[in-house]
């Protein structure tokens, strides 16, 4: 490791300033939307928390792999795959700049390092308990609160993510260090990706409209700020990954919950550059005024190999209204043709176009089982399917299956 030179700080130093400028105006995108932006100084970043003090400093939990060094402890089965990804794929591993120290000679907890290029963009949620998230605190006092753990508690030098939004849209810098800084966001994932955690826990709930306009504004201007397309795909450690991920794309997680839900219409939305539309459903405060709803009986996560086939089940309850034999109850959309569907009614197998319709009435307050296949494509790849209002991921991997 090496000491920055005055030189190379004070450049990086502008660098990021003016790429945080570029973000704070956003006129390129959305002349009409401006999210507020809080600098780490605005929400009140105590920055010695960061420095190596004489005193030992012993972390509570293992440092996350910032710059993916393999642990010298009998090493546990994600450390093993780490290790693995380590072996296979060393230059996605590669860094650039090792930063130990600060202007002022003060060395820093956790050291710098910095990707040579950013591949990924990867969205979170901070997933509070249900005592934290009762507390009545602000935005600020939750960042502060995050960045605390993480750099004291969690021994990780500093933020793990590269930026926070909150539930009223406020979008926070995190990590310090300017751009392409390697974050401390995902277990062996961390170089080449940015890291940005929507505040809250939505496992079960949603985000807010605020936080999801904020983000795709943000996802936006990193995605033209590093060179990527929002809708495609990235091979990451040997797998096609969205370029705007999920945490639990590059993990064994649940992080970021239900935003799953709503990541194929942000994608879109981003690509769009479509900060100001709504993307929650509306009017199912009640039963008596909730829509005829489509629900999902398992996981929307598929595993696939070539041209293998699976069932899904959904249910569709009519409360709203009854339902006529013969009449669309829900839309049919895919990433690509080549991605089998039918329905199975009675013996009989109808292969599905662009909708689903049913083939018996449905009593208003009633509901019915709905018996989908999938046949995957022959090609490997990640692709996705949504049927109503469900998006459902497929990832297909693996030896083709040959019918005997």
């Amino acid at each position: 490791m090496r000491g920055e030179p005055m030189m190379q700080s004070t450049a990086r130093a502008i660098v990021f300033v003016l790429f945080f400028g570029f973000l704070h105006v956003g006129t390129i995108f959305a002349a009409n939307f401006s999210p507020k932006i809080m600098t780490r100084e605005e929400w009140g970043a105590d920055e010695t928390l960061g420095l190596l003090r004489d005193f030992p400093q012993e972390p509570t939990s293992p440092p996350p792999q910032n710059g993916e060094r393999p642990s010298s402890s009998e090493p546990s089965e994600r450390e093993k795959k780490c290790q693995e990804a380590l072996r296979k794929y060393p230059l996605e591993f590669r860094m650039g700049d090792i930063v130990s120290s600060n202007a002022s000679g003060e060395k820093y907890l956790w050291p710098r390092r910095y990707s040579p290029n950013v591949r990924l963009l990867v969205l979170h949620h901070t997933g509070e308990s249900a005592e934290q998230e009762s507390k009545d605190l602000t935005g600020t006092e939750r960042v502060r609160a995050i960045y605390q753990w993480h750099t004291v508690h969690n021994g990780w030098g500093d933020l793990g993510y590269h930026y926070l939004v909150d539930k009223e849209g406020v979008i926070y810098e995190g990590r310090a260090g300017g751009e392409s800084v390697i974050g401390a966001h995902a277990y062996c994932a961390n170089t080449g990706t940015i890291g940005i955690a929507l505040i809250g826990n939505f496992l079960r709930s949603l985000p807010t409209e605020a936080q999801l306009k904020s983000t795709r504004w943000l996802l936006a201007n990193l995605s033209a700020r590093y060179d990527l397309d929002p809708k495609s795909f990235t091979l990451f450690h040997g797998a096609s990954i969205p370029t705007i991920a999920l945490h639990e794309d590059l993990g064994d997680t649940e992080c970021p919950g239900r935003i799953e839900e709503l990541a194929p219409a942000i994608r879109r939305l981003v690509a769009a550059r479509d900060f100001t539309s709504d993307m929650l459903p509306k009017g199912k405060q009640t039963k008596e005024e909730g829509e005829n709803t489509l629900r999902t009986l398992g996981s929307t996560r598929l595993k696939l190999p070539r041209r293998g086939a699976a069932r899904i089940s959904l249910t569709y309850k009519a409360e709203k209204h009854s339902v006529k034999i013969g009449e669309h109850i829900a839309s049919v959309d895919r990433s690509d043709p080549r991605i089998g569907l039918w329905q199975s009614r009675g013996e009989n197998r109808i292969r599905l176009r662009n909708s689903i319709v049913t083939e018996q009435v449905i009593p208003r307050g009633s509901s019915v089982t709905l018996q989908l296949m999938i046949l995957a494509p022959s090609e490997e790849g990640l692709y996705t399917f949504t049927i109503g209002d469900i998006t459902y991921t497929l990832e297909v991997a693996g030896r083709e299956r040959r019918e005997r």
